[in-house]
C-alpha cells in the first residue's frame, strides 16, 4: 500500500508561488518535464505559456464549453429553490394589509422577515489526472461535465466548493497529491 501525501493550496497563486520557489524532491530531482518536455505531454509550448492558461483561462474553447453546459443544464433549470425571505404581518413594513387595517389589528403592514438559513454545504475534489494515452478532448469533456454537475447542484440550493487535485510524484511507495482550492 502506498503512502499518499497531500498539501492544500488556498489559490493558484499560492501554488504557483511554492512552484516556483521550492525545489524538486529527491524522487523528481531531476525532472524538469514541466520545463522542458514537449507539446505533445504537456499541451503548451512552454512552461511560461502554461502558467499563463492557468492564471488567465484558456479561452480557445470557451464557446464549446458554453454550448455543451447550456444542453446539460437546460432540462434543470426548474431546480432553483428561489428567495429565502419570508413575508410577515407586521406593525410596520412596505405594504399595508387592507383587511387587517379595516378590523383595527395592529398587525396591518406586511414586512419581510430575513432569517439566517444555514446553508447546505459540498466539496467536491477533482482529480485532473488520466491517462498518458488520453487525449485533450478527453480532459475539457470531462471538465465541461464536471461545470455542468456543479450548476445542477448549486441550482438544487446547495453551495458548492471546488478544490482540484494532481497526482505529482510517485513512487513505488509514495505518491504526492497537491490540492487547490479553485472555488471556495
Amino acid at each position: 500500500m502506498k503512502k499518499i501525501y497531500t498539501e492544500e493550496f488556498e489559490n493558484i497563486q499560492i501554488l504557483l508561488k511554492i512552484l516556483n520557489e521550492r525545489p524538486n524532491n529527491k524522487v523528481m530531482k531531476n525532472e524538469f518535464s514541466s520545463s522542458d518536455g514537449d507539446f505533445s505531454f504537456t499541451g503548451t509550448d512552454s512552461y511560461e505559456e502554461a502558467v499563463k492558461l492557468l492564471r488567465t483561462g484558456y479561452t480557445d474553447i470557451i464557446k464549446t464549453v458554453k454550448s455543451t453546459l447550456a444542453t446539460i443544464t437546460k432540462a434543470n433549470k426548474h431546480l432553483n429553490p428561489g428567495s429565502r425571505a419570508m413575508p410577515r404581518n407586521n406593525i410596520m413594513g412596505y405594504v399595508p394589509n387592507v383587511p387587517n387595517a379595516i378590523i383595527g389589528l395592529p398587525e396591518s403592514m406586511i414586512n419581510t422577515d430575513l432569517t439566517p438559513q444555514k446553508r447546505k454545504t459540498i466539496s467536491i475534489v477533482y482529480s485532473m489526472d488520466g491517462n498518458c494515452c488520453e487525449e485533450t478532448d478527453f480532459f475539457i469533456k470531462t471538465g465541461t461535465i464536471l461545470l455542468a454537475a456543479i450548476n445542477i447542484i448549486e441550482l438544487s440550493g446547495i453551495q458548492v466548493k471546488l478544490s482540484v487535485g494532481f497526482m505529482a510524484a510517485e513512487t513505488s511507495t509514495e505518491l504526492t497529491f497537491p490540492i487547490v482550492s479553485i472555488k471556495n
